[in-house]
């Protein structure tokens, strides 16, 4: 039979092809103890359907895992030729006696199925850790009870979201829009708007989508901007907009509630560029 596994760099990967991960797998595997304390990543390949408990016992060390969708599957475990096998291999990781298996873990990434759908309902996770969403994702179910970030290798408008708002969920972040190419027209201007908020804080909560329109007179004040996306951090540009234009209403007596703080998608030099276009600063 051939070795349904590999070992390198810090890596135990699980051959492709591999159906079934048992316990013995590496109960008698000799050459690996005294690399268990070194492995940091495991690979599960697609092809893994279930993978019996404590199958990873004394793998501790794990900073991160690369799981197939279906092992995040509601079964616990499921009774097989004597032996339990579970569908659900990150809660698994949870359920160990003593909290968590591996108190190092920092990311885990998550393949879509075949049909693209990726189910988060009975998906537990890790403390501190990230959860990535890879391959063709199309539709992502969740449960109410939200926790943790996802970051998610699609556009939103290509994904479908159940269990949360897409919209204005702060735990997803989606990759970064693509930047209007929409010309100026006259006075006019469009950008991608990401959230509004008022002050200079943090940006923690992105709004994901929806067309900025403004005439070059309400602008105020712009600055570059950073914004967390699946990329990771894309600059955007902050700007103030006067909720009329100053030609409706002149120079003066504005106060802060005719002030609109408004964060886009698109970088200070494009911002910048577009409202020249229009106008700005003329």
């Amino acid at each position: 039979m051939d070795k349904i596994f590999n070992f390198e760099n810090g890596t135990l990967r699980i051959a492709d092809g591999v159906r079934y991960v048992e316990a013995k797998t590496f109960a008698n595997e000799s050459s690996l103890d005294f690399v268990r304390a070194e492995v940091k990543e495991l690979f599960i390949p697609m092809s893994v359907r279930e993978v019996e408990v404590y199958a990873f016992e004394g793998f501790c060390n794990f900073e991160r895992i690369i799981v197939p969708a279906r092992l995040l599957g509601e079964d616990e475990s499921v009774y097989g030729e004597g032996r339990f096998f579970t569908r659900s291999f990150v809660r698994m990781l949870k359920a160990k006696r003593n909290g968590w298996l591996c108190p190092n873990l920092k990311t885990v990434v998550v393949f879509a199925d075949e049909d693209g759908v990726i189910d988060f309902t009975h998906y537990y996770a890790p403390t501190n850790a990230v959860t990535y969403c890879e391959g063709e994702v199309k539709k992502i179910i969740f449960a109410e009870d939200l926790s943790g970030s996802y970051f998610i290798n699609s556009y939103i408008e290509d994904v479908e979201v159940v269990g949360v708002d897409k919209m204005h969920c702060e735990k997803l972040f989606f990759r970064a829009p693509k930047a209007n190419a929409t010309p100026a027209k006259g006075h006019l201007f469009e950008l991608t708007i990401t959230t509004r908020y008022p002050g200079h804080k943090t940006i923690t909560a992105p709004f994901w989508s929806g067309t900025c329109c403004g005439h070059s007179s309400a602008v105020t004040y712009i600055r570059p901007i950073e914004l967390p996306c699946y990329e990771g951090v894309k600059e955007g540009c902050y700007m103030l907009i006067l909720r009329e234009a100053l030609s409706n209403r002149g120079r003066k007596n504005f106060t802060a509630d005719d002030v609109l703080s408004v964060v886009v998608w698109e970088d200070y030099a494009t911002v910048l560029r577009k409202l020249r276009e229009a106008g700005w600063g003329k």
